[in-house]
C-alpha cells in the first residue's frame, strides 16, 4: 500500500489504488486518533529550567504539535519560547508554570505570542507567524469586573471598565495610556488619592513625573529628574512673637513696658526662609525692640519709664510708666498698641515724699494707678504654662517702690532720702521674658527690659524646617516639634 501524509496535521493519505481491503486500519487511526487528538487533545509538557523547546511531530502517529490544547508546567528561571511547526494550526495555550515566567509560542523562523505566567490564550499560526486568535487587548463596550481579572499584556479600553475591586498588578508597573493623550477622570466628583508614604518609602529608582503624598512632611511631591519638589508645600503653625521689654525710668521713674505679645497661627510655605528678629531689651529710658517673623508678625518694642517730676511713659506694645513727682504732676503712662499689649500706669504723687512712686510699666494686664507692673500673659506653646511680657515696676523714695508685674519684670529701685544711707538702682528683666525693667529709686537709673522670644510650633512625626533651638512634646497622642528662636535667625522649611 503506498500512502503520503497531509502537511498540517500529518494525516495518513491513502493511495486511490489501493485495495479496499486496505483502508480499514489507516482510516480507523486517522479518524480515531489523529483528528481526535486535532480537535479534542490536550498534552501536558514540563518545561523545568528550559528556555526552548520543541514541540515533536509524527506523520500517522500521537504528537505533541497536533493537540488542541497545550498546557505547560515546571519550574522556569528565564522566559521559554516554545517552537511548533510552521504550519497553519490553532491552539489552546496554558502557562501553568512556576517562578512567574512567560512563554513565547512561535515557528523556528517566525514571530510568536507571549503568555503570561497563569493564563491562558488562543492563538492560531498563519504558516509563518502566531496571532492571538481572540484580540484580549482591545474591549468594545463596557467592561464590568465584579471580581479578579489577570491580565498579562496590556488592556485597551474603548468605553469604560467597572470595577468592583481594584486593580492590582504583581508585577511591573500600572500605566494609563490614551490615544488622544489625555487621561480624563472628570466622571468623578470626589477626589484622586495618589500614593502615600514616608520618606523612607520613596521609589528607590523615581522616574521623572512620579508624584506622592509625602506622609511625613504632609504635602504633595514630585520627582523632578533630580529632587523631590514639594507641590502642596504649604503647612500650619502656631506661633507667639514677644518684642524687647522697655527699659525704666530713672531718678522715680516708671516701670518699663512690657514687649508687644502675639499669638497666633500661620501657613508656611515649604522650600522657604524666614527671617525671625528676636528683639533687644531697651536700656534705662529707652524703648525695647521689636520681634518679627518676617510680614508674618510684628511685636513692638516695650515702651520705655517716663522719669521723676512728671516724665511720662513712652508708648510701645505695652506703655511704659508715668514718673514719679511730688508736686502733683505725675507722668503719664504710654499709651500699648492694640492687641499685643496695654497702657502703663499713671506716676503716684502725694503731699509727702513717701508717695513719690513711678507708675508701673504695661503688661499684658495691669492695675490701673499703682506703682506695681502689670502681669504678663501665659502660654503653653513650648508644651509647659510660661508668664511672659510683664511690666516693671516703678522706681521710690524712703525706702518705698514697685515691683515687677512677674516673669522675670524687674523691680523698682529706692532712693537715699528720708535718712536712707543707700539706694537702689532699678532691676532688670531677665532676658528672652520680654518683660520691662524697673525704674530706678530716687537718685538712680532704671533696670534694662529682657530681651524677646519667637517660637514656632507645628504637628509632624519629623522636623519640617530648621532654625532655633528644636524641642518635642506629646500632646493628645501626637508630636509637636518646637523652634524657639532666643536670638535672630533663619526659620528655613523643607
Amino acid at each position: 500500500m503506498s500512502s503520503t501524509y497531509s502537511t498540517t496535521l500529518r494525516i495518513q493519505l491513502i493511495d486511490t489504488n489501493t485495495e479496499l481491503e486496505a483502508w480499514g486500519q489507516p482510516t480507523d487511526n486517522n479518524l480515531g486518533t489523529i483528528i481526535e487528538q486535532a480537535i479534542v487533545g490536550s498534552n501536558t509538557i514540563s518545561l523545568t529550567n528550559l528556555t526552548t523547546y520543541t514541540l515533536s511531530t509524527a506523520n500517522a502517529a500521537p504528537d505533541q504539535a497536533r493537540n488542541a490544547v497545550l498546557v505547560f508546567t515546571g519550574v522556569l528561571n528565564a522566559n521559554c519560547n516554545v517552537i511548533a511547526p510552521s504550519v497553519q494550526k490553532v491552539y489552546v495555550v496554558s502557562n501553568q508554570t512556576t517562578n512567574n515566567k512567560s512563554i513565547t509560542i512561535k515557528t523556528s523562523g517566525g514571530n510568536g505570542v507571549q503568555i503570561a505566567n497563569g493564563t491562558n490564550q488562543l492563538v492560531y499560526c498563519n504558516g509563518t507567524n502566531f496571532k492571538s486568535a481572540v484580540d484580549v487587548n482591545t474591549v468594545i463596550g463596557d467592561l464590568s469586573v465584579s471580581g479578579s481579572s489577570t491580565v498579562g499584556g496590556n488592556v485597551s479600553v474603548g468605553t469604560s471598565v467597572t470595577l468592583g475591586s481594584a486593580i492590582t498588578g504583581t508585577s511591573g508597573n500600572l500605566s494609563l495610556i490614551s490615544n488622544a493623550n489625555v487621561v480624563n477622570f472628570q466622571r468623578n466628583s470626589g477626589a484622586l488619592i495618589p500614593p502615600s508614604g514616608s520618606v523612607a518609602q520613596r521609589p528607590a529608582t523615581p522616574v521623572l513625573g512620579m508624584g506622592r503624598w509625602n506622609s511625613d512632611y504632609a504635602y504633595y511631591e514630585i520627582w523632578n529628574g533630580t529632587i523631590w519638589q514639594q507641590i502642596t508645600g504649604f503647612f500650619n503653625t502656631s506661633y507667639l512673637v514677644v518684642a524687647g521689654g522697655g527699659g525704666g525710668g530713672s531718678n522715680t521713674g516708671g516701670g518699663g513696658g512690657a514687649g508687644g505679645y502675639l499669638a497666633a497661627s500661620a501657613s508656611f510655605a515649604s522650600g522657604t526662609a524666614y527671617t525671625v528678629t528676636v528683639g533687644s531689651g531697651g536700656s534705662a529710658g529707652v524703648q525695647g525692640s521689636s520681634s518679627s517673623i518676617s510680614s508674618i508678625a510684628t511685636a513692638i518694642g516695650g515702651g520705655a519709664g517716663g522719669v521723676f517730676s512728671g516724665g511720662s511713659g513712652g508708648a510701645g506694645g505695652s506703655g511704659g510708666g508715668g514718673g514719679g513727682s511730688n508736686a502733683n504732676l505725675p507722668g503719664a503712662g504710654g499709651a500699648g498698641t492694640s492687641g499685643q499689649g496695654n497702657n502703663g500706669s499713671i506716676g503716684q504723687t502725694g503731699s509727702s515724699t513717701i508717695n513719690n512712686i513711678g507708675g508701673g510699666g504695661g503688661g499684658a494686664a495691669f492695675s490701673t494707678g499703682t506703682p506695681v507692673g502689670g502681669t504678663g500673659n501665659t502660654s503653653s506653646i513650648t508644651g509647659t504654662s510660661v508668664y511672659r511680657a510683664a511690666g516693671g515696676g516703678g522706681g521710690g523714695i524712703c525706702g518705698m517702690s514697685g515691683t515687677g508685674g512677674g516673669a522675670g519684670a524687674g523691680d523698682g529701685g529706692v532712693g537715699i532720702y528720708c535718712g536712707d544711707p543707700t539706694g537702689t538702682n532699678g532691676g532688670s528683666a531677665t532676658a528672652n521674658t520680654g518683660s520691662g525693667g524697673g525704674g530706678g529709686g530716687y537718685g538712680y537709673t532704671g533696670g534694662s527690659g529682657g530681651s524677646g522670644v519667637v517660637i514656632i510650633s507645628y504637628q509632624s512625626s519629623v522636623a519640617k524646617a530648621t532654625g532655633g533651638t528644636i524641642t518635642t512634646y506629646i500632646s493628645g497622642g501626637t508630636t509637636q516639634y518646637v523652634h524657639t528662636f532666643t536670638s535672630s535667625g533663619t526659620f528655613t522649611t523643607f
